[in-house]
């Protein structure tokens, strides 16, 4: 058992026979903690547990039993269905609180997370920094549950292990779209950049990552936004007039159009210019798309 070898045929009867005999005595209980191991190593869950609950009532010796509990738990992570390990897992509470060895906490929290039990898996896991499997397991049960926050936390200081597109992920799901994108960029994840950067609007951005209908689509809404306008009134608002030379020479009378409700509505026709070009290129792709269409039949 010790060495997660299978056993012998026949050995867990023998344990049975033997640890009824001595019942009640010191090598009873030790031959009675044996069966509970090997009935669970050999699939036979429910009657490894009886037996957990049989030495329960006979010994008060909680620290004992608990011990006993997590050795079982440990053994259905890593052999016995979900079907088998769910039901029992969810019904005991020795496990919480990452109290399984390294080994079966990661399995246990792999098994609990891959069936949808995202909260279960957190609870199976240390919060504290760990080996960098955990951390990461960690971040996708976080995810999972909602908890982006939690999740760039786990992965503070990790690089190795999806860690950067999990933390661009969480960085998402947190509404950082930049962010988001540029995290995504670096893990050499360009899809993901690119819906990281539609979902947050940030359409120049978008236009700049090809040359499809979808970009152009993203051109018309950069062109009509004002955000590019506004960030350079605010750059310059930032950045404060220039003081005068007066030293520097009077410019020259100019004839050019001074900014104004003329200047402004000579760059609206521009613009409107521009997103008609726009619009009509997307019909057009659709009117191509439409006639070269394969028919029903």
């Amino acid at each position: 058992l010790a060495s997660d070898l299978p056993l012998p045929p026949g050995l867990s009867e023998d344990l049975i026979a033997h640890a009824r005999e001595h019942a009640g005595t010191e090598l009873g209980h030790r031959l009675a903690r044996l069966e509970a191991l090997a009935l669970a190593t050999d699939g036979h869950a429910d009657a490894a547990f009886a037996v957990r609950d049989r030495l329960r009532m006979r010994d008060d010796s909680g620290p004992a039993i608990e011990a006993l509990t997590l050795e079982l738990l440990g053994i259905l992570a890593g052999e016995a269905p979900d079907a088998v390990l769910l039901p029992r897992a969810l019904s005991e509470d020795a496990w919480r609180g990452a109290r399984l060895p390294e080994a079966g906490r990661l399995q246990l929290g792999e098994r609990l997370l891959s069936a949808g039990f995202a909260v279960e898996a957190l609870a199976a896991l240390r919060e504290t920094p760990g080996p960098p499997a955990e951390a990461t397991l960690r971040a996708r049960a976080a995810l999972a549950a909602g908890r982006p926050t939690e999740a760039l936390r786990a992965l503070a200081g990790l690089e190795k292990g999806g860690a950067a597109a999990l933390r661009a992920e969480a960085l998402l799901a947190l509404g950082e779209h930049r962010a988001a994108m540029v995290a995504f960029t670096a893990a050499d994840l360009p899809q993901e950049a690119e819906r990281a950067a539609w979902l947050g609007g940030l359409w120049t951005e978008v236009a700049r990552s090809g040359a499809g209908p979808e970009q152009n689509l993203a051109r018309l809404a950069a062109a009509s936004s004002p955000a590019s306008a506004d960030l350079s009134v605010e750059a310059e608002a930032d950045e404060g007039p220039e003081a005068p030379d007066p030293e520097a020479p009077a410019p020259p009378l100019s004839l050019a159009p001074q900014p104004g409700p003329l200047a402004d509505a000579g760059a609206l026709i521009e613009a409107g210019a521009d997103l008609r070009d726009l619009i009509d290129g997307l019909l057009s792709q659709h009117r191509l798309d439409e006639k070269y269409a394969p028919s029903p039949e």
